[in-house]
């Protein structure tokens, strides 16, 4: 059964029910080797399953021949994660990961970053699961690997949440960033970075676990200005269900269109 907070009636005469669920705002992989740092290639793939719907939810997913960056320093690096296509549903996880790791140092580099971790781990929420109890809380599951190594993922579980699906339309040689803030957690998750190449592993549309009836702030810069890049900042106040669609247009002349769609998990 889900986690749900009893059902409330829409102004459209509907039930709908939120959920307790989990945004992931960071993934993080340490090596017991304080030492290392450089750049590494990652590849391979990490994903989640909860207690509700066992299939994976991946949150990092890249091919060996096109493998994300990360910069390690004193041991540890930050690795980007992607938006899942579903929120993740608070209660019990299993992670399952199989990663390759490279420094691009090439040989006489760095190669204590380089390495392998392929296995599951079982993540157990250790309390009784109350619906809508409590505030917005921030959890931190630590994965040890073999070889001295750990991985860390941080999420907010929102008590009453909902989920917000985010699809942008840029046009190709677009270059901005965009981000996102929910509720009052004053962490961002960058959502896109860089230049819109129509590339497979660019993602154009983000599913996003926002608390019901706060806000999502969505943050575009364009980095490619000269001088102090100005943001536009759009804020949204979260429903149960419902579409809006704006084009959003920068400084430079640069016009995205951009539709957020509500929607109970």
């Amino acid at each position: 059964m889900r986690n749900w907070q009893p059902s409330v009636t829409c102004q459209s005469l509907c039930k709908c029910y939120p959920a307790q669920a989990l945004q992931v705002y960071g993934f993080q992989i340490q090596y017991e080797d304080k030492t290392a740092a450089g750049q590494a290639d990652i590849s391979g793939f990490f994903a989640i399953r909860d207690y509700y719907d066992k299939r994976r939810i991946s949150i990092f997913h890249r091919e060996s021949e096109n493998p994300s960056r990360i910069n390690f320093a004193a041991g540890a690096g930050e690795v980007n994660v992607v938006c899942p296509l579903r929120g993740i549903l608070y209660g019990n996880l299993v992670f399952e990961y199989d990663l390759a790791i490279k420094s691009t140092h090439g040989r006489g580099g760095m190669p204590q970053l380089g390495c392998c971790m392929e296995g599951a781990a079982l993540y157990e929420v250790g309390e009784k699961i109350v619906p809508y109890s409590g505030s917005h809380k921030i959890i931190h599951a630590e994965i040890p690997v073999d070889g001295g190594k750990r991985m860390y993922l941080k999420f907010v579980r929102f008590n009453k949440a909902i989920e917000a699906q985010v699809t942008i339309e840029p046009s190709i040689g677009s270059e901005f960033c965009l981000v996102a803030r929910m509720g009052d957690i004053a962490d961002e998750i960058q959502l896109f970075n860089g230049k819109f190449v129509a590339a497979p592993d660019q993602e154009t549309q983000f599913v996003l676990v926002v608390p019901f009836d706060e806000i999502l702030e969505l943050k575009f810069t364009n980095p490619s200005t000269t001088g102090k890049s100005p943001e536009k900042i759009y804020t949204y106040y979260s429903f149960y269900h419902g579409r809006s669609r704006q084009t959003v247009k920068l400084a430079s002349g640069l016009k995205i269109c951009m539709e957020i769609k509500w929607s109970r998990m």
